[in-house]
């Protein structure tokens, strides 16, 4: 066959089409099971739409091969469209149990392999995943009754399979491309509270967000570029760029400040504004129990912590408080690196009982990974908070808190417990999760900020209650107690009216309770900073790792660099260029895998 004309009439072609179809069949089937897993009734053709043109772009590319080679082009169909019905069967067996979808590094975990979890993943078939094996029965079928001699009749040479192949990829590229300006589809405002709350945690920072987002083909290549770069090592250039910096970075290991052998509590709060700290609505504030922290002179306390998350968000916010390294300004560590072994708080408090408490579940951020790489025992989620949902009107931060207490009281002593709270993530366009109070029927401020202060409002209570909790238990007094906001959050893009510690209102809080040091940092300070700190509260600094920022109990510049080219706050030149050169070395550090041998 000599012209591209020619071909479109072929048989080699029609069954191209119909190995095409079959792959977007169980790639469309695959969305809506994951979808279902989301707990969403999702009906809208909205999101029908979007799910079946990024299955017909990824089919077309997979098929590619088809065209690539001279000969047994059936038999190359088949194997593609057999090797896709076991990744979309082996995909809805993980997700009822890790609620995401199956990594691909997760394929190479051989070991992992036993008769518990195949038992386990075969207790989650179910008669309609039959679904997926149909297409391959109906492409083995058609190829063998009616295009089998055909297609070994026909000759096409290279050159027009050449073009054919060249065509897949443009037409991949033209859809994705289009797809790019089509609004995503992503949460169900008609679904129960609890649904609500499962699919946001199962949907948010997890592989099946980007899978579900940009498609097989682009989630394979993300992958695999992944895997490259993260294979990488340094050389030796780099590690003397390494070395060189962190000689410069002060060495002490006095605990001078220390407080050895008190648990440690670290509450990591969502979008947490050091702008809502004394304000108040109506003549009443909005957050008591905060104001009344922030005003203690026995604690540590600063409201001028500036944010430095990046493409990570919340969970570049959880990376830098437990390991002192910076995020990646391309991608999210804790996606893409978060099986490393990062040096970490956890570790840092040898003989510890180390364990970690989420609002979602753990493949929400690859919190699956991180607990561990962080050094943390154990890891309670979404899953343990869900039997209290409804006593507690679905709030989950009042679950989170209201656990907590008891789960601290069993556990050995000293212990170090990370709670992370969730309810006051955005978007705020209307009022989620809670219910409305005097903040929602006042008049103050836009729509958007008052459901941003409600919810606040809730957590700052529930801050009250847990506090009394751990009195009441015993646990307060021999705790250290660090509040600190995951990231701050742009409320409404008009502030007038709102009242800000900074122009942009990007400063985060940072509080710590009982540390016997009391002080108001009037300064600057990065989110990279809280490492240190809590190292020299809690008298770990033998610890052979003081992170890329510096203890705001000791000298130090009151500066921080949002990324390698701004810095707020005071600091001199040479102090400046220092503190952006910690994006760079802490990029090397985590993408080259430096702390590979590191204990």
């Amino acid at each position: 066959m000599r012209t591209i004309k020619d071909v479109i009439k072929s048989s080699s072609f029609w069954f191209f089409i119909v190995s095409v179809a079959m792959v977007i069949v169980q790639l469309f089937c695959l969305s809506k099971f994951v979808i279902d897993a989301w707990n969403f009734n999702y009906n809208d053709v909205a999101y029908k739409l979007y799910s079946f043109f990024t299955a017909v772009a990824d089919a077309i590319l997979i098929l590619l091969l088809y065209w690539l080679v001279p000969r047994r082009r059936g038999a190359v169909a088949i194997a593609l469209v057999t090797i896709m019905m076991l990744w979309c069967v082996i995909q809805v067996l993980y997700q009822p149990t890790y609620h995401d979808i199956m990594p691909w590094n997760a394929f190479t975990y051989v070991r992992n392999i036993s008769p518990i979890l195949i038992k386990s993943a075969l207790g989650e078939f179910r008669a309609a995943h039959l679904v997926l094996a149909m297409p391959l029965l109906f492409t083995v079928m058609t190829y063998v009754i009616w295009y089998r001699r055909r297609i070994a009749r026909e000759r096409i040479g290279t050159r027009v399979r050449l073009v054919m192949a060249m065509m897949c990829v443009v037409t991949y590229v033209v859809l994705r491309g289009v797809l790019l300006f089509y609004p995503y589809p992503v949460l169900n405002d008609s679904a129960s509270p609890t649904s609500r709350l499962k699919g946001y945690s199962q949907l948010m920072g997890s592989h099946n967000r980007y899978y579900m987002k940009y498609g097989f083909v682009a989630y394979a290549m993300h992958a695999a570029i992944n895997g490259v770069l993260s294979s990488r090592t340094l050389s030796s250039d780099e590690r003397n760029s390494v070395r060189q910096y962190l000689d410069d970075m002060p060495h002490y290991t006095d605990n001078i400040y220390g407080n050895p052998g008190k648990n440690l509590i670290l509450i990591i709060v969502e979008s947490l504004n050091a702008w809502v700290i004394n304000l108040e609505v109506d003549g009443q504030p909005v957050t008591p129990v905060l104001n009344t922290l922030c005003a203690d002179s026995t604690a540590v306390v600063s409201l001028h912590m500036k944010t430095q998350v990046k493409n990570g968000h919340s969970s570049d916010g959880h990376f830098m408080y437990n390991t002192g390294l910076l995020p990646l300004t391309s991608e999210s560590v804790a996606m893409n690196y978060g099986d490393l072994d990062f040096p970490a708080l956890a570790k840092a408090l040898k003989g510890y009982d180390c364990f970690e408490q989420v609002c979602d579940y753990p493949s929400m951020w690859n919190q699956q990974d991180t607990y561990r790489s962080y050094g943390y025992d154990r890891i309670y989620s979404f899953a343990d908070l869900e039997p209290q949902l409804e006593r507690f009107d679905y709030v989950v931060d009042r679950v989170l808190l209201h656990q907590a207490p008891e789960r601290m009281k069993k556990a050995r002593k000293p212990f170090f417990a990370q709670l992370v709270t969730l309810n006051m993530h955005s978007p705020y366009d209307k009022l989620q999760y809670v219910n409305p109070g005097r903040i929602s029927e006042s008049n103050a401020y836009t729509a958007a900020v008052r459901n941003y202060l409600e919810v606040t409002a809730v957590f700052d209570a529930a801050l009250g209650d847990f506090l009394a909790r751990l009195k009441q238990e015993g646990l307060y007094d021999n705790s250290i107690i660090v509040i600190a906001s995951d990231h701050t959050e742009r409320v409404d893009d008009d502030p007038s009216g709102r009242a800000s510690l900074s122009v942009e209102g990007d400063d985060c809080v940072f509080v710590a309770l009982n540390t016997g040091h009391g002080t108001n940092i009037d300064g600057v300070m990065g989110q990279v900073d809280v490492f240190p700190t809590i190292l020299d509260l809690m008298g770990a600094n033998a610890y052979h790792w003081k992170g890329l920022g510096h203890s705001v109990m000791r000298d130090r510049p009151c500066a921080a660099a949002l990324d390698g080219e701004v810095v707020k706050g005071v600091a001199t030149p040479q102090q400046a260029e220092h503190l952006k050169q910690a994006w760079q070395i802490s990029n090397l550090m985590i993408t080259r895998n430096y702390f590979q041998k590191m204990p």
